[in-house]
């Protein structure tokens, strides 16, 4: 074929095989054309050197970004783009050097005919040997080997902070020194630097005037009378003043200060007496300036007309108060003529500031809810009228607060005084300290209706004649003004009739309260046996035993009408009580009761679900095993396992097992109740069932992950304005999904998440403003707490701006 072509036809061939080459060597490398279009750029104004990694550079009015291999110059209107672990260094004909980190976009522009450095996002280090404009801002850098450093914060302002060297802040009226970090915003550079010679004046109060404060009743200042010091500074509204008055010239004897970012302030707490003052600024922490001393003095003017009647005299010694807390305090004067009525006002504090005030026709009054401490009082007279006559000198009072008294400790134990004795009857308790008197009140109810009541100065009250029986007594202390305590608890006495209560106990049974008692082993209260007590009886007899016959039994006495049973071991028991007489003789026993020991049910452990996922909807799954767990019971022998399809246990299914575990057999899917009950010899019961406990077997209802629909993966999405990249997204439905979540990540595996949201429907439209550069998205189906993975990621890129810019 190729002897039939002619001359000419073998020529064109060779030029479009090696055209296609020189193609796709460009396509791969396109640093040969970034050479040519620089001749073609703006007006050099530097060059790139030691270029590491992804580094793009694109030139002014062009639409591509080019990949930056090898040195070479950079125009004005020029962007320069750092990638991840990537950097480049910009030399500039003056010297200058600029290292641009990682991550970051810096725009060339030219302002007043200089070099406009623009940071759009990301840091640098510098050095700089000239000027050079931070681009969007008045104000420009100026230095001679000032080393520097450049970044965005979130907020999108730059940050300027100096290294070494000197650099300076140029505006229109000067220069300015930067010692530390700067601000960069749209209104200039914000310095955060030491300033000098600032002038700071006291304009008020004059030098050597006088300021007069007017006062009350009570010689305080009132109020909007005060000392008002207001000063003049040209520095800026970041400064902080510090207003220092004192009573000597070199203000070491400070009598009032206070810091405020205001240029004056008002005070009321100065007493008359001569004074001096400052005004110091300090701006980020460091004194910038201060104001000459000036010399002023306050004097107190009082705007009361008291009326001419003599102060009350107070007692001149310190009076001790004593008080139970909530008790009246009482204190007196001697009368002024001409006084209708008197106000009292006490404090804890002699100066009267934090007040209470009381009025009192009598020259007397009883103050309550005292406090224990120290207090101060006055008395002032008044007329008819109310004007304030002449007030009394402070007095000083002590309140003490007595021991608060405490409930008598009575004997549990029943006193019994028996008749044949003819000895005094006499009840005694435990004494308290500082208790002069007690109230005994004794009553034969238990309700201690109409009781006698009795008051003794000791803790000991000798009965006056009684009638033979039982008694109810109780004790209260007496305090401050004959206050009564809190009661004692209820107690009890007997007197007995020897003969009559022999002849009561040998004829006469108790009778229980109840005949039936249970017991669960384990609980926190023993069952008890309670009956009638009898008169005069003071012990009983408890007998009990395995067989209602008592064949084999136990006893055991009592003082009480009661009895605790502490059998441990599960049966049935019987028991019956009889009073004990003289020469170990028991009456006649009462009626026989009934005691069921049993042990306590077990608890059940909630046994874990599980799921079949089912070949279809026929298939009820293969039967499956379920280890089951309970709490243990000390007594049992065994343990009776029962299992049913329905909570009833109309069908059941029986296991048996000597250990607090069993395994149980699903025959399909569905749920399963089951119980327990403990077993003793010969597989009786010990034990009621215990609670119903729940096996769920089911079937899993797999949900699918959607399927992604557009954009298609690896699309490039072009925006003429970067802060509108609105587009929607699509995906298919997917059975038994309630709704969906969509997320939009930075990266691909969605740790910097930029947008998600749930919808119900199967597309949605992305509004909001998207970063530049690749966006990777994904999908999950949702249906309650059902979960679907999550779809293949796709990745799309955006590209913004009429010049198409991207990460």
């Amino acid at each position: 074929m190729w002897k039939r072509l002619t001359t000419f036809d073998r020529a064109l061939f060779l030029f479009a095989v090696l055209a296609c080459g020189i193609f796709s060597y460009l396509l791969y490398d396109d640093s040969i054309l970034s050479g040519f279009f620089q001749q073609k750029g703006g007006t050099p104004i530097g060059q790139l050197t030691e270029i590491s990694q992804d580094v793009r550079q694109k030139y002014n009015h062009d639409f591509a970004w080019n990949k930056v291999r090898k040195i070479q110059k950079v125009h004005l209107g020029d962007s320069i783009f750092t990638g991840p672990d990537s950097s480049v260094t910009v030399i500039t004909p003056d010297g200058s050097s600029l290292d641009i980190k990682e991550n970051s976009l810096v725009v060339f522009n030219k302002t007043d005919n200089q070099l406009s450095l623009g940071l759009k996002f990301g840091s640098l280090t510098g050095k700089l040997n000239g000027e050079i404009h931070i681009d969007g801002i008045e104000s420009k850098l100026s230095g001679k080997n000032a080393a520097f450093e450049m970044s965005t914060g979130s907020s999108g302002k730059v940050k300027i902070t100096p290294k070494s060297g000197d650099l300076f802040s140029v505006t229109k009226s000067g220069a300015t020194k930067v010692s530390t970090s700067v601000v960069a915003t749209k209104a200039g550079i914000k310095k955060y630097t030491d300033i000098k010679d600032i002038p700071l004046a006291l304009a008020r109060p004059l030098k050597g005037a006088t300021v007069k404060i007017k006062t009350n009743e009570d010689n305080f200042p009132i109020e909007g009378s005060n000392v008002d010091f207001i000063w003049k500074s040209k520095s800026g509204k970041d400064s902080e003043y510090y207003v220092i008055v004192s009573t000597d010239k070199e203000l070491s004897q400070i009598a009032y200060q206070t810091k405020t970012k205001e240029k004056q302030i008002s005070t009321s707490d100065l007493k008359p007496g001569s004074y001096y003052a400052a005004i110091r600024e300090v701006f980020d922490g460091k004194t910038i300036s201060q104001s000459d001393i000036v010399h002023f003095n306050v004097e107190y003017q009082s705007t009361v007309q008291f009326a001419d009647i003599p102060a009350p005299i107070l007692s001149t010694e310190v009076l001790n108060l004593q008080t139970d807390g909530s008790s009246p305090s009482v204190i007196s004067w001697t009368p002024s003529n001409g006084a209708k009525e008197y106000l009292i006002e006490y404090s804890t504090d002699p100066s009267f500031k934090k007040k209470k005030s009381y009025k009192s026709q009598t020259s007397s009054i009883a103050l309550t809810g005292l406090e224990e401490g120290t207090y101060y009082y006055r008395v002032i007279p008044l007329t008819e009228s109310g004007q304030r006559g002449h007030a009394s000198q402070a007095q000083q009072f002590q309140v003490t607060h007595v021991a608060e008294l405490q409930a008598p400790e009575l004997s549990t134990e029943v006193v019994e005084f028996k008749t044949s004795n003819n000895k005094p009857f006499s009840l005694s308790w435990k004494p308290q300290d500082n208790v002069d008197q007690y109230q005994v009140e004794i009553s034969p109810s238990k309700d201690m209706n109409n009781p006698q009541i009795f008051q003794t100065k000791t803790n000991k009250y000798t009965l006056q004649k009684q009638a033979p029986g039982l008694y109810y007594y109780k004790v209260k202390a007496l305090g401050v003004n004959g206050k009564p305590g809190p009661e004692s608890s209820l107690a009890k006495f007997s007197i007995v009739d020897d003969k009559r209560t022999r002849e009561i106990a040998s004829t006469t049974a108790p009778h229980i309260d109840s005949a039936q008692l249970t017991y669960i082993i384990g609980s926190q209260k023993y069952p008890k046996a309670n009956w009638k007590p009898i008169s005069g009886v003071n012990q009983y007899i408890v007998e009990v035993s395995s067989d209602p016959q008592f064949t084999s039994k136990k006893s055991y006495n009592t003082k009480e009408a009661t009895y605790t049973f502490k059998e441990e071991v599960p049966g049935t028991y019987y028991f019956r009580i009889s009073n004990f007489v003289d020469k170990n003789k028991a009456g006649p026993h009462g009626q026989v009761g009934r005691l069921m020991v049993a042990t306590e049910k077990p608890v059940l452990t909630p046994v874990e679900p599980k799921q079949y996922l089912p070949k279809d909807v026929s298939d009820k799954g293969p039967p499956e095993n379920f280890i089951v767990k309970w709490s243990s019971i000390t007594q049992a022998n065994s343990y009776m396992i029962q299992l049913s399809t329905d909570s009833n246990f109309t069908s059941v299914k029986k296991y048996q097992s000597t250990t607090p575990t069993a395994t149980l057999t699903l025959p399909e899917t569905g749920e399963y109740f089951w119980r327990v009950q403990a077993l003793g010899e010969n597989n009786k019961p010990i034990s009621d069932f215990s609670d119903i406990g729940s096996i769920q077997y089911g079937k899993k209802d797999p949900l699918y992950p959607p399927v992604l629909i557009e954009p298609m993966d690896n699309m490039t999405l072009f925006f003429q304005k970067s802060k509108q990249t609105t587009f929607w997204i699509e995906w298919d439905e997917t059975k038994d999904a309630k709704n969906y979540r969509i997320e939009l990540a930075a990266d691909r595996d969605f740790k910097k998440i930029i947008f998600a949201k749930d919808m119900t429907d199967f597309r949605v439209l992305v509004n909001e403003t998207l970063p530049l550069g690749e966006v990777f998205w994904r999908v999950r189906a949702e249906n309650g707490d059902k979960k679907s993975a999550w779809s293949p990621s796709r990745k799309v890129t955006i590209l913004g701006g009429k010049q198409a810019q991207g990460k």
